[in-house]
């Protein structure tokens, strides 16, 4: 599963702190929303099953396949002033005077096993490299310390370096360019 870099920089966050109040969480993700658009990485990390919740949101009827836009809504929802009830109306929905926001929001066993996977996978990338550069600084030294021998060249490399089984023809020719 590859995320995106906001939902990646949220599960991040949560290494640190892998519980917290969805009101923390909340106001960790966006302080100041202006729609359910700022909770969708969350509600990603929530559906993809990287994060928990203590707190059981329900989806519309019919709306089974939006189930991130469901729980970015009801996230956006949490953040809106409520009334002298307690309940909040927003699009069309609206909520009694109960909260989410003293319920508990936690990284689970497939979140972190999502960070070990980014982070094993970003030491092999560095690992690669420096192998990389290694390689070449080592063939530089060596073929610098080669051609600065004296009467040195990379004809005479390779001529020196060749097989000692070459063919009589191969000798006479040789021999004939060293006269």
């Amino acid at each position: 599963m590859k995320l995106d870099k906001a939902s990646s920089n949220i599960l991040s966050r949560f290494a640190d702190r892998p519980e917290m109040s969805v009101e923390d969480a909340l106001q960790m993700v966006c302080a100041d929303p202006s729609g359910p658009h700022d909770f969708y990485p969350l509600a990603l990390l929530v559906e993809a099953k990287l994060l928990g919740l203590t707190y059981n949101i329900s989806v519309p009827e019919g709306a089974e396949n939006m189930r991130e836009y469901a729980v970015a809504k009801s996230l956006y929802i949490e953040t809106l002033p409520r009334s002298k009830d307690g309940s909040v109306t927003y699009d069309g929905c609206t909520v009694d005077g109960s909260s989410m926001l003293n319920e508990k929001i936690y990284m689970k066993a497939n979140g972190f096993l999502y960070l070990n996977d980014k982070r094993e996978a970003a030491k092999e990338r560095y690992l690669s490299f420096a192998l990389g550069v290694l390689a070449s600084l080592i063939t530089f030294v060596v073929t610098e310390l080669l051609l600065t021998q004296p009467n040195m060249t990379m004809d005479n490399f390779n001529r020196d370096v060749s097989p000692s089984t070459s063919s009589p023809h191969q000798q006479t020719i040789n021999d004939q360019q060293d006269r």
